[in-house]
């Protein structure tokens, strides 16, 4: 007699029973990896889309600021102006360009470049040695970028002393794309970091074999790579040439006020009594004076223009230099306090007025290209030949101190708003540097007044 189908003994129920139980286990750890890979997934493309949105925003920004200004009561302005951020000085610096060509906009080529890579890497995922490769490509980019950071840093830590925080952002969206580029490369294939990024060179040198295979679709990414680089360059051109247009409008009517305003002004009464001439014959009638800071990178470019505008008029115009820190520390004209630096080289610079360092001194750290610091004002008074001791007996730092806000006390007549703020013959110019020419202008007219007795 046979047993029928439906009747099932119970040895085989429990087996069963058993099978089942585990077929849905199985199949709940398979759903839960697949939510898990997933969530990575999510995670990653989450990260890459946040950095890549941070870095081409912070970097659009710095490239906007390197070329024109910004209001300084802009949130973002305030932002990186206080505490140890200062972008303007950093994203103005020497250091901000190579080969001319401003590091904002080798950020965003770099940012561009990972996006499109990373599109094309999604839309051939099916294509293994396809994405081998892009994934080889976004791997040293990404850690070259991360690499660019140290020097970076280096440079505002020890030379600049200051830093840029939308740089600094800039530098997280690296290290983040970075991290996420090498957590894809380990999803990619699952034995490991080292194992993976071996496994995926060796995928994209199969590539290389394969290439011409590849022709077209390589093709269309170079070439919107390059349309995309050159329309960087092409957006960093024009607000260079925007920058400049503006520099020379702000010129022009800079130009209209001074000449309209000049000469109905009543001359200033500037005490310039043991104060020697910086540049020019002391009887010159044709008087230069310059309240300046230290610290002060026009005042720096400033040098050299106004000791060869000097020259030009040989004999008529002579040079004087008073200081005007900013820093409230010595300066009550001035809201922030600084560090005291620009304080201590104008007491050094007052105390070296009765010596014949004051020159040396005063030219060594006004042709210097790194910002003021303390050790740059010790090697500046070595080079002059200068001692603490020798300062000590030249003038008490007491006394330096007096002089010294007796000059600042001095501005009060024509409140200048920073530095360098120029006074010819007694008439003051507004703060800052005037375009050359239009500085040469002026005075060749008072050259004109005070020697062919013209107007």
């Amino acid at each position: 007699m046979k047993k029928s189908p439906c009747i099932i003994n119970n040895g085989d129920w429990k087996y069963e029973k058993y099978f089942i139980s585990y077929a849905i286990n199985e199949m709940e750890q398979y759903k839960m990896n697949r939510m898990k890979v997933r969530l990575k997934s999510f995670i990653r493309q989450g990260l890459m889309v946040g950095a890549l949105s941070g870095g081409i925003f912070f970097s659009g920004y710095l490239l906007y600021t390197h070329f024109l200004s910004v209001s300084s009561t802009s949130l973002l302005f305030r932002l990186c102006s206080s505490g140890l951020f200062d972008c303007d000085r950093v994203n103005s610096s020497p250091y901000a360009s190579v080969f001319g060509v401003p590091l904002a906009a080798m950020g965003l080529i770099f940012y561009f470049s990972v996006l499109v890579l990373s599109v094309m890497a999604r839309a051939v995922r099916e294509d293994h040695l396809l994405t081998s490769f892009i994934y080889v490509v976004l791997f040293w980019i990404s850690a070259l970028s991360v690499a660019a950071i140290l020097p970076l840093a280096y440079i505002s830590a020890f030379t600049l002393a200051t830093f840029c925080l939308y740089c600094m952002l800039t530098w997280v969206a690296n290290i983040v794309l970075f991290l996420v580029i090498v957590s894809g490369v380990k999803a990619m294939d699952n034995t490991g970091l080292w194992k993976s990024l071996e496994t995926l060179h060796k995928n994209g040198i199969l590539f290389l074999g394969k290439i011409r295979e590849y022709f077209f679709h390589l093709l269309q990414v170079c070439i919107v790579l390059v349309i995309l680089s050159c329309a960087v360059l092409i957006l960093s051109h024009y607000f260079h040439v925007r920058g400049s247009l503006m520099r020379i409008e702000n010129g022009i009517r800079m130009e209209e006020e001074i000449l309209a305003n000049f000469y109905h002004k009543e001359p200033v009464r500037i005490d310039l009594r043991g104060i020697p001439v910086m540049y020019g014959d002391p009887r010159a009638k044709v008087t230069i004076v310059e309240y300046f800071n230290f610290d002060c990178g026009v005042c720096r470019s400033a040098s050299p223009l106004l000791k060869s505008l000097v020259e030009k008029y040989d004999g008529k115009v002579k040079l004087y230099l008073k200081n005007f820190p900013l820093d409230r520390k010595c300066n009550p004209f001035i809201r922030e306090e600084g560090d005291g630096i620009s304080c201590k080289a104008a007491l050094v610079s007052i105390a070296l007025r009765r010596n014949t360092a004051y020159k040396s001194f005063v030219e060594y750290l006004m042709s210097s290209r790194v910002p003021l610091s303390a050790p740059l004002l010790d090697v500046a008074m070595g080079n002059a030949g200068v001692t603490r001791d020798m300062l000590r007996k030249l003038m008490s730092e007491k006394e330096a101190l007096k002089i010294l806000i007796s000059e600042v006390k001095e501005t009060s007549q024509f409140n200048p708003d920073g530095t360098p703020t120029f006074v010819i013959n007694g008439r003051p110019l507004p703060s800052g540097l005037p375009p050359v020419y239009f500085f040469d202008r002026i005075v060749q007219m008072e050259v004109n007044r005070m020697y062919c007795g013209s107007r």
